[in-house]
């Protein structure tokens, strides 16, 4: 469908692009993404023929863009920039059948019933239809946008450039428009290139994305290849993460912004449990990212045991006891920086295991689960060897995690996956210490 090849530009002596080459499949949705500055839209330019190329070509169909003349172009492919303004007052159907100008013949061209059947059928597909005959300034800018949309559509390409087309509108006007161009290239086979500087929507809509660099390729493929962790941070130098979306095979990013740095000593002495009306909570200096078996994931400041249901607070996670919490050990280990604690529940005759893993650090989703898998271990040896024939299946498991890097606290600090085993045998330790001596009969409410 296009090939861009060895592309070359400069201005005023100064690369804009470098070697740049590459191949887009009919019906195929591709993004070009980068930082500001990148060389995004010149390369779009230079698809378009609207910009010089010192060295290398764009072909569409085989054909050389440069070799062209304006209307040819034209019906090959159309271009939705950014939203602007027109310099002249225009209702909505007439800047759509702007659109149908290609096919045009003479000097003062006439608007044909093939032209008149084509701009029915793509007011209607954009939902323009219901304001053809508005003026164009009286129009929201989503809706002004719709209408740009559906002039490129009115063109019949077979290629369609996008210049950042979502830039400036809100949540749901980017959806609407972005969906409507995907659409088109399920329907009709259209061949779309976008720039887009949302990376996350550039997941879920492309097929395949470039990515761009002080005018060089740095990497192209699917979202999964090129959404990588270490090359976006290397390229937009800026702290983030990639998680999977929930519904969609497509990668999501989150993007880390400035936090308080916490002293871990401050942290570990000011992280505090007390017993309130006979309940337990859990209070924590900063908010904790958590996992847990019992409830979703999320973030919370602090833990409650509660007997009965109560509406949930802000940050708040909460246990509801089917017993009493008799009782409940705290260790904590300044070398590796978390917090162990450890709450058995009676239940009638038999005994629950409640235990919370806080570390003062930042964890990956899978870390997470290692650690979650770890306490579930060290219930289960709870069970066995602790409480011996009064073994309990409920209770609760909840890692949480500050998710502030120790590094980011100014310490010298080994990563958490890399003393993986050293924290599970300090982990195993403690619990032995937390429970060494403790009959499970005995009502009692002590901390180590």
């Amino acid at each position: 469908m296009l090939d861009v090849q060895d592309i070359h530009i400069q201005i005023n002596g100064k690369d804009i692009l470098k070697n740049i080459s590459f191949s887009v499949n009919k019906g195929e949705f591709f993004g070009i993404v980068g930082p500001n500055g990148s060389g995004k839209t010149t390369l779009l330019k230079a698809i378009n023929n609207g910009i010089h190329c010192q060295e290398g070509s764009c072909l569409i169909n085989g054909m050389d863009v440069k070799k062209l003349n304006s209307k040819e172009l034209a019906k090959q492919m159309a271009v939705l920039p950014q939203l602007s303004e027109l310099s002249f007052q225009y209702q909505v159907k007439e800047i759509v059948e702007l659109g149908r100008y290609p096919y045009q013949k003479g000097w003062l061209p006439q608007v044909s019933n093939r032209d008149e059947v084509v701009v029915k059928k793509v007011l209607e597909k954009t939902g323009t239809s219901i304001f053809q005959h508005n003026w164009l300034s009286q129009l929201s800018g989503g809706e002004r946008q719709r209408v740009l949309l559906a002039r490129a559509f009115a063109q019949e390409p077979q290629l369609l450039l996008l210049d950042e087309p979502t830039n400036h509108l809100d949540f749901s006007h980017q959806m609407n428009i972005l969906n409507e161009i995907k659409q088109q290239t399920d329907e009709e086979g259209i061949t779309v290139i976008a720039v887009l500087h949302d990376l996350n929507m550039a997941s879920l809509y492309c097929d395949r994305l470039l990515l761009l660099n002080q005018g060089q390729m740095v990497e192209i493929g699917t979202p999964y290849d090129v959404l990588n962790e270490d090359i976006l941070q290397a390229v937009y130098h800026a702290p983030l993460k990639r998680y999977e979306h929930p519904s969609l095979p497509k990668p999501q990013l989150h993007f880390s912004p400035y936090r308080s740095k916490l002293d871990s000593n401050d942290w570990l002495d000011k992280t505090e449990m007390k017993e309130i009306n006979g309940e337990v909570q859990l209070n924590m200096q900063a908010p904790y990212r958590y996992y847990s078996d019992f409830t979703s994931s999320g973030w919370c400041q602090t833990l409650h045991f509660l007997k009965g249901n109560r509406p949930k607070e802000t940050h708040t996670a909460q246990i509801v006891l089917a017993g009493d919490i008799v009782t409940t050990s705290m260790a904590t280990s300044e070398q590796f920086n978390f917090k162990l604690f450890v709450h058995i529940e009676k239940v009638r005759v038999k005994y629950n295991v409640h235990i919370q893993l806080l570390l003062n650090g930042s964890l990956t989703e899978q870390q997470f689960l290692q650690f979650l898998l770890l306490l579930g271990e060290a219930k289960t040896y709870f069970q066995v060897s602790q409480l011996k024939e009064k073994k309990g299946n409920g209770g609760s498991l909840l890692v949480g995690a500050t998710q502030i890097d120790m590094k980011d606290q100014g310490k010298d600090v080994r990563d958490f996956s890399s003393v993986y085993a050293a924290i599970k045998l300090e982990l195993f330790r403690r619990i032995e210490q937390t429970l060494e001596g403790v009959n499970v009969d005995e009502i009692i409410y002590e901390d180590r």
